[in-house]
């Protein structure tokens, strides 16, 4: 007999699903596959026990959920280090012919979630740092020194923000602090961004007993494809954050705006929920690594994942 509990986190998934199915309006979208949709759904996960949200009714690719989130730590704003592993969701994003507008050469998505997680405001600091470049020091040299050390103060008054750097030094020592926010919605860079952040900020709480909760929130939420590995993808880096902070993963939420089915994964998701839920895996860390930039694919072990076999579904780009 296979314990309930063990089976409410991918029930209310599934539930969520059903409801969008029953409920969700039909709209039209930029992809040009509409969707039904439904708006502000909030799903809750325990990540207590060992027991990790990871969907058993269908297959879902566990290499490229940590491959992702390794790359997104890494700060990349390239595609390199995803394609060397054979991970290829952002493949159709990364391309030049999309939004040529950019400029940007095959496999550059620009300043996307890794650049705002670790290098916040780097490209605002690179023009500054050009701007001094360009101008005529000696005539600097000529102002008065007041006028030179204000001039040099605001060539140098942007800083570049490591985000997760700060997370991990609040979850370690300033634990009751209600600004641990990770942010990738940096408006002044959307427009150079190939693909605007669908999951743009999570925010972290440790309760009394050394309890780590997360609260992802996310805009644009593609139920089908997305949902299980952004469900996962927050649930590990939870656990990652846990285990370099002296802490105990315990539970994510996940608050959605627009969350939705696209109408060509409607026969897909009716498949999936014609299936038994599975009890879910465990998730074991390499309890040697005690720096989140240490942590690689090797250091990340899933047990036991015994899911039913993956459903195809085409992405609407």
């Amino acid at each position: 007999m296979i314990d309930p509990g063990l089976l409410l986190n991918e029930r209310r998934y599934l539930q969520l699903l059903d409801q969008v199915l029953v409920h969700g309006e039909r709209r039209p979208n930029r992809t040009g596959t509409d969707t039904l949709s439904i708006f502000g759904p909030q799903l809750q996960f325990s990540l207590g026990d060992d027991r990790f949200p990871l969907m058993t009714t269908k297959k879902v690719h566990w290499k490229s959920i940590v491959h992702e989130l390794l790359w997104m730590l890494s700060g990349s704003s390239r595609t390199d280090y995803l394609e060397q592993h054979d991970v290829s969701i952002w493949r159709e994003w990364s391309r030049k012919e999309y939004r040529p507008e950019l400029g940007y050469e095959d496999g550059e998505l620009g300043p996307v979630y890794g650049v705002q997680w670790r290098l916040w405001n780097n490209d605002v600091r690179g023009i500054v740092l050009k701007l001094r470049e360009m101008l005529d020091i000696q005539s600097i040299r000529e102002l008065p020194g007041s006028v030179r050390d204000e001039i040099e103060q605001l060539l140098t008054a942007v800083p570049v923000v490591d985000q997760i750097e700060q997370v991990v030094d609040k979850l370690r020592h300033h634990r009751d602090d209600r600004r641990i926010i990770l942010s990738s919605w940096n408006v002044g860079e959307i427009e150079r961004m190939k693909l605007p952040p669908c999951h743009y900020a999570a925010q972290f709480y440790v309760d009394n007993s050394d309890g780590l909760h997360c609260l992802m929130n996310i805009r644009s939420w593609d139920l089908f494809l997305g949902g299980p590995f952004n469900i996962s993808q927050y649930a590990l880096l939870t656990h990652m954050l846990a285990a370099v902070s002296g802490l105990v993963p315990k539970r994510l939420i996940v608050q959605a705006g627009d969350a939705h089915i696209y109408v060509n994964h409607v026969e897909q998701v009716e498949e999936q929920l014609g299936r038994e839920i599975r009890p879910p895996p465990r998730l074991q860390l390499d309890p040697a690594v005690t720096e989140i930039d240490d942590f690689r694919f090797e250091h990340v072990e899933l047990v036991d994942y015994d899911p039913h076999p993956a459903i195809k579904g085409e992405v609407a780009v």
